[in-house]
């Protein structure tokens, strides 16, 4: 039996943005994919410092050992060889059915590859096998699959089982936007525009440019037909893409329209700032915190621009 090691996975940055054909219309919407980082050691030495070939030959001398097998799995997952990251997964699996291991390899590869419903069928044996574990709500491998079962029920139109599982993975991790942002998108397929809103809005607090979080805004705000919010939406949408000066024109419309909006005084603040306009930036961010005062990126906004001025004083 193998030894579990998923609770020393460590998610990174996200790396690469994967995009996929919504169920309705046809907006586009990106998923992170995760990198892990394993600490299996062979011969004193973690996967990540061995190279393809060396696995490759550690396979070769042992190859009825599931450890260098699974770490070149996974060394070519990473490498986004997927064919043969799922041949070698496939391999100890057929061995050992309860290996976490190579489901979520199984899970990660034939996702990544197009394989929808085999990525849906591994990784839900490897959810299953992980919310069993005695520490599942910090099990970080656990949101991933979470969070990659969601973007898979979202592919083939199954929204109700995405909530389920995105809802799962953001409990884990509730500061994980990217989970937030596919969240959203399934709380609007399903209907459920002040859920999907209120995803939206997390998502964008923690990465205040994401700016496919604030067209899922606007989709709701059209439908909700509350077409000054779309106005706000709209500005904080072209303060994701840089362009600045539309962003000004938005959301200085919206500030004398929604004078209580804080997320318009700071998506104006930090347009101000964007355009060199210090006193302005500073004036709409403090607008913004009397309107919000726990809204941490207009304070981190206000206390550099507040320095920067006073450096120049």
């Amino acid at each position: 039996m193998l030894q579990n090691i998923y609770h020393n996975t460590q998610l990174l940055n996200r790396l690469v943005k994967i995009a996929l054909i919504g169920v309705i219309g046809t907006a586009l919407f990106f998923a992170g994919f995760y990198y892990f980082d394993r600490y299996v050691n062979l011969n004193n030495q973690s996967p990540l410092d061995m190279g393809t070939t060396d696995l490759e030959l550690q396979v070769r001398k042992n190859p009825d050992d599931p450890e260098p097998r699974l770490a070149l799995a996974e060394q070519y997952l990473r490498g986004h060889d997927y064919p043969a990251a799922i041949e070698q997964a496939q391999q100890v699996l057929n061995k050992f059915p309860d290996s976490d291991r190579a489901l979520f390899v199984l899970g990660m590869g034939n996702s990544m590859a197009g394989n929808t419903e085999a990525g849906i069928r591994f990784l839900e044996q490897f959810v299953a096998l992980h919310k069993k574990g005695p520490d599942s709500q910090n099990d970080n491998a656990l949101q991933t699959g979470l969070y990659y079962l969601g973007m898979n029920y979202l592919r083939v139109g199954r929204s109700t089982d995405a909530i389920t599982a995105l809802t799962q993975a953001v409990t884990i991790n509730p500061t994980d936007a990217d989970a937030l942002y596919q969240l959203g998108l399934a709380f609007l397929r399903t209907g459920k525009c002040p859920d999907a809103l209120e995803n939206f809005k997390k998502a964008a607090l923690f990465v205040p440019d994401f700016a496919e979080a604030y067209q899922g805004m606007v989709d709701c705000y059209t439908t909700l037909q509350q077409p000054d919010y779309v106005t706000v939406a709209q500005g904080m949408q072209a303060f994701s893409v840089k362009d600045y000066q539309k962003a000004s024109k938005l959301l200085s419309e919206a500030v004398k329209k929604l004078p209580k909006e804080s997320q318009a005084y700071l998506g104006l603040g930090l347009t101000n700032e964007k355009l060199g306009d210090l006193p302005a930036a500073q004036e709409n961010l403090k607008m913004a915190l009397a309107l919000d005062a726990n809204n941490f990126t207009a304070t981190n906004a206000l206390e550099r621009i507040q320095a920067t001025l006073n450096q120049g004083e």
